[in-house]
């Protein structure tokens, strides 16, 4: 038989008057109760409890240290009571009254399309962020932000769910009119300048390792931030990269003045996943995976209709639209998965 003692909330709310009185008139007066009415409060409470509250003398009452402890763990509950019911009145309008989710921003354009059809009838605020972010993965690990699509690798966190969206290997992006048979790094290498990501960036690092792991040092180099100037410098004629397929997708202007080529070699690629906090958001992250694959698949699939991108095709492995998860429940923890409908 379970003996443990269990605490009134609204008993709590009209002990805290008395505190704050130190009179049982005046508590009766704003209870609109009676004073009989909350001496019996007092009592039932103390009887509960198995302690005396208050010091009775000709002056009103005094609070005992039982008493004060109980007023000070009182405050935080009820406040605590207050917090959770006004989080709660969100969820009377929708199924997830705001959700926060970060996007890589290799896969933000062809990806957050796709979000946002997804969680329009679910979700009341929705806010997508994308670009650099040193602190993203931070703020999921601490609850900051609800969903991530990121190449960070978490199946060992307790309580995180993620599914494979894709996996991308490096590939070589060369001028157009670089003849088919000098497009090999060790040539290019002695010939134009090698466009990198500003060192320090997490794709950089991968390509960074490549380089290193066939030999090779390009004697020129140049560094850019983001992908458009480095894709206009190729286009132009005025150096070559190596690069993920989807970090330059969007930038199809550019398409006729570039062109792909396979790297020799042991090529590194990554995995990029949609991250969530597991049993929260019932089948959304399933679904939002399944959309997610669709879209990336679509794309590829574009790709693959022009000549002469069978390299960039090549280098891409979109996970089937199943929804697939990895995860490592809470210990302890039972994490329910109940269907949305659609």
């Amino acid at each position: 038989m379970d003996n443990k003692k269990h605490l009134d909330l609204r008993l709590l709310e009209q002990f805290l008057v008395v505190c704050d009185t130190l009179s049982m008139t005046l508590a009766a007066e704003r209870l609109r109760m009676s004073v009989p009415a909350v001496s019996q409060l007092v009592v039932r409470l103390e009887r509960e409890l198995g302690v005396v509250l208050f010091e009775r003398n000709r002056y009103g009452l005094r609070l005992t240290p039982a008493a004060a402890e109980l007023r000070d763990r009182a405050r935080l509950l009820l406040s605590n009571e207050d917090e959770t019911l006004d989080s709660l009145q969100g969820y009377r309008d929708c199924l997830i009254p705001q959700l926060r989710l970060h996007v890589l921003q290799s896969v933000a354009t062809t990806l957050i399309p796709a979000i946002v059809a997804e969680f329009t009838d679910h979700v009341g605020t929705l806010n997508v962020k994308s670009g650099a972010n040193a602190t993203y993965l931070k703020e999921f690990l601490t609850g900051d932000l609800d969903m991530l699509i990121s190449s960070d690798e978490l199946s060992d966190v307790p309580g995180i769910e993620q599914y494979l969206l894709y996996e991308e290997s490096l590939i070589g992006i060369v001028p157009v009119t670089v003849p088919q048979h000098q497009r090999r790094p060790d040539y290019l290498a002695g010939k134009l300048s090698f466009v990198r990501f500003m060192r320090g960036h997490g794709r950089q690092q991968i390509i960074e390792n490549y380089l290193s792991d066939i030999e090779l040092d390009p004697p020129h180099d140049i560094e850019c931030s983001s992908p458009g100037p480095i894709l206009e410098l190729v286009s132009r004629g005025l150096g070559w990269t190596i690069a993920t397929p989807f970090s330059i997708e969007y930038l199809e202007p550019l398409a006729d003045k570039i062109a792909w080529m396979p790297l020799p070699g042991a090529v590194p690629s990554r995995k990029i996943y949609l991250l969530t906090h597991a049993g929260r958001y019932l089948d959304l992250p399933r679904h939002l995976a399944q959309q997610c694959c669709l879209a990336l698949q679509a794309t590829v699939d574009g790709w693959s209709r022009a000549s002469g991108n069978e390299a960039l095709v090549g280098a891409v492995r979109v996970a089937p639209a199943t929804g697939s998860v990895t995860s490592r429940p809470v210990p302890g923890s039972h994490n329910a998965r109940l269907r949305v409908a659609k």
